[in-house]
């Protein structure tokens, strides 16, 4: 088995996002991650990080540079391209950590899958996302047709009324919102830290992946026993 993950890493002070988003990325985010993947995954796997210069990576990471600019969210729509690779692609946020084993997770050949919005079930979220070549040449397609539009149509005001930007997972959400759910098909595999772990108890023995988003990351005060595989 062989499969291809990616991930996204910009630190261009220009970027447009939230300045404390700018000021904890780094390459060796990326070197954890694909680390994780080493310590979880039986099978062999390419790596891929979209990337706004190059960076010193420690491990055997593939950098693809970005071509949308301004950097933003929106850049993760690259993550689509169908030139990076063939085969199917997990695609997921830097502010992920593995904590366990991988093999029903990259067993997904579904042409896509999402995660449901730990907040708002009737959304996806894009915590990770699975696809096919056929998949990404579709997503992509749309996107280019009209990428004007969805620049101007897919905005994350989700975040603040004052800092509202265009978000690749608003453009998820506007088109493929009925899309399958890994929820649904590995209850318990991927879970969020910040909705499904903190205050909460919890058994992480049938979990494989805890992403998170907004505040706190894994550079964080966070759970010790997770933060240990975040290495």
């Amino acid at each position: 088995m062989s499969v291809n993950f990616i991930t996204c890493l910009f630190t261009d002070p220009e970027a447009n996002i939230p300045d404390w988003c700018k000021r904890v990325y780094s390459s060796e985010w990326a070197d954890k991650l694909y680390r994780g993947i080493q310590r979880n995954f039986n099978g062999n796997f390419n790596f891929f990080c979209l990337v706004d210069k190059e960076y010193k990576f420690q491990e055997n990471i593939i950098q693809v540079p970005l071509e949308q600019r301004p950097l933003g969210w929106l850049s993760m729509m690259e993550g689509y391209r169908p030139e990076i690779c063939t085969g199917q692609r997990f695609f997921l946020g830097l502010d992920s950590i593995f904590i366990g084993d991988l093999s029903e997770i990259c067993s997904t050949t579904e042409d896509h899958v999402l995660v449901r919005d730990p907040y708002y079930p009737k959304q996806v979220c894009n915590a990770i996302t699975t696809f096919n070549q056929a998949k990404a040449e579709e997503i992509w397609g749309k996107w280019s047709d009209r990428k004007e539009h969805w620049e101007k149509t897919c905005l994350a005001s989700w975040i603040s009324e004052e800092f509202t930007v265009p978000s690749e997972m608003e453009f998820l959400r506007k088109n493929y919102n009925d899309t399958p759910v890994f929820d649904d098909i590995l209850p318990g595999k991927i879970l969020s830290y910040k909705a499904h772990i903190v205050n909460q108890p919890h058994d992480l023995a049938n979990c494989s992946l805890v992403y998170f988003h907004g505040e706190p990351k894994p550079c964080g005060d966070i759970d010790p026993a997770i933060k240990a595989h975040w290495i």
